[in-house]
């Protein structure tokens, strides 16, 4: 061997490794594309009232593309340079503890500073919320290197759990968990005022204050037929997955399993189907719920066990009379929001089936006074908030009301014994009819041992 070949071996080597790093770009921007063209629009055909609400929406619709391409190539320049696995796994799980937190600091900040640019008595807010303009670009300069390591830990964290339930092996799942916390647009939300029904979802800019809001529901109610609603949200389902900041680690690993659970099912009919139907959309929405939460706190006992608390069943078993032990009985005296918002769902429903329509906007307005007075700060209750939150319908009433959509998922998953199995089950659905006999097809015992 002479002297250059060493020499030789270490180039091909590093050629080798070059050739590797391309191929995986590659094949993460294959699934990318796959994702995003086969995603259905969230609109339908282009028409006059199309026009109306896009062009009340103007400018402050989100940027799609630039978060793309700037989130892929960050992301992947952050799986190349692999620091996170230098790290133990203690050390990893305190990396994330260390962002979540950060992240936390930020929302709470960055909430005091949307309330002082709300504020009509305050004539100079960029003065009055200086410190803490100040305060929140620190903590962003901050937790820029803690994300870089994070967000892959945290993916990979989901991605083991997701392997090991048979969605993968060696931790490999496809597609591949991909997420990225940031700042979430926010979404407005159109429904027809004569009917609860979502007929379009627009992403905007995040960071639209509660006046600019009112103003864009106002703008689109303009026309008679239609219900308008501005909302945050807790994540969404492009790819990679957004997130929103947030300081509980419990809920962020749900969302980041949630919204995989939608890039899976998109795969698939039930997925490719999202749009065809409100009860389509309520069907993926209440299984992603449940399939967060289930993923999620499997993530949270293994990595972070001092967070974990153990799910409380309704009932269980006496293990001498095999006689189920009813669910303690709730307070009458004291208020149930999602009791009290599946009241006010189950009423709105029926004024509207009688063509009541003012009738039921007035009901709602004055149910919405009664929230706020119980604490909960509703800015809006109308057919468009209904027809947003009643599609996460994973345990029933609530915003959902009497439908049996989400009931139904939570049947099949009951039925289906593992979390494997009831993906599987449920991806060939494409309409309500299907899965109802789906659901009549299983029968409903303990679920499988994992």
């Amino acid at each position: 061997m002479s002297a250059n070949e060493p020499e030789n071996g270490a180039r091909e080597g590093k050629t080798k490794g070059v050739i590797s790093k391309i191929w995986y770009i590659f094949r993460v921007l294959i699934v990318a594309v796959v994702l995003v063209l086969i995603s259905k629009p969230e609109w339908p055909a282009y028409g006059e009232t199309e026009t109306q609400i896009l062009n009340g929406v103007g400018l402050r619709q989100f940027d799609f593309v630039n978060f793309w391409i700037n989130t892929v190539v960050q992301k992947r320049s952050d799986a190349i340079a692999n620091k996170h696995g230098e790290l133990t796994a203690e050390e990893q799980s305190q990396v994330v503890r260390d962002f979540v937190q950060k992240s936390g600091e930020i929302r709470r900040l960055t909430n005091q500073l949307k309330w002082v640019f709300a504020d009509p008595e305050e004539t100079d807010p960029d003065t009055a919320s200086a410190e803490l303009q100040a305060q929140i670009a620190q903590l962003r300069a901050e937790i820029t290197d803690l994300q870089s390591l994070a967000e892959p830990i945290l993916q990979n964290q989901v991605s083991t759990v997701l392997s090991d339930l048979g969605f993968g092996g060696a931790g490999v799942v496809f597609p591949p968990v991909s997420a990225h916390v940031t700042p979430l647009p926010a979404v407005l939300i159109v429904s027809n005022r004569d009917e609860i029904v979502q007929v379009k979802a627009v992403p905007m800019r995040s960071g639209i204050l509660p006046p600019e809001r009112t103003a864009l529901e106002a703008n689109i109610m303009r026309d008679p037929e239609l219900s308008a609603y501005v909302t945050d949200i807790g994540g969404l389902g492009f790819y990679p997955s957004l997130i929103i900041e947030t300081g509980n680690l419990v809920f962020l690993a749900d969302v980041v399993a949630h919204e995989w659970a939608h890039h899976w099912f998109t795969l698939r009919p039930v997925g490719i189907n999202y749009l065809s139907s409100s009860a389509m959309r309520t069907i993926n929405e209440s299984a992603a719920s449940l399939i967060g939460k289930e993923v999620g706190l499997e993530v949270i006992r293994r990595y972070y066990p001092e967070l974990y608390v153990p799910p409380v069943p309704t009932a269980e078993p006496d293990q001498e009379s095999e006689d189920p032990i009813p669910a303690p009985t709730p307070d009458p005296d004291q208020f149930d929001f999602r009791r009290e918002m599946g009241v006010t769902r189950v009423e709105v429903d029926r004024l509207l089936a009688e063509g009541e329509i003012e009738a039921a906007e007035a009901y709602m307005e004055t149910r919405r006074q009664m929230f706020v007075a119980e604490g909960y700060n509703l800015r809006v209750l109308n057919q468009a908030y209904f027809a947003f939150h009643g599609a996460y319908a994973d345990v029933g009433g609530g915003a959902a009301g009497r439908d049996p959509v989400g009931p139904l998922v939570a049947d099949v998953r009951a039925a289906s014994g593992s979390l494997h199995a009831f993906m599987q089950n449920l991806s060939s659905v494409t309409s309500l009819a299907e899965l109802e006999a789906l659901a009549d097809s299983l029968e409903v015992g303990p679920a499988d041992e994992r």
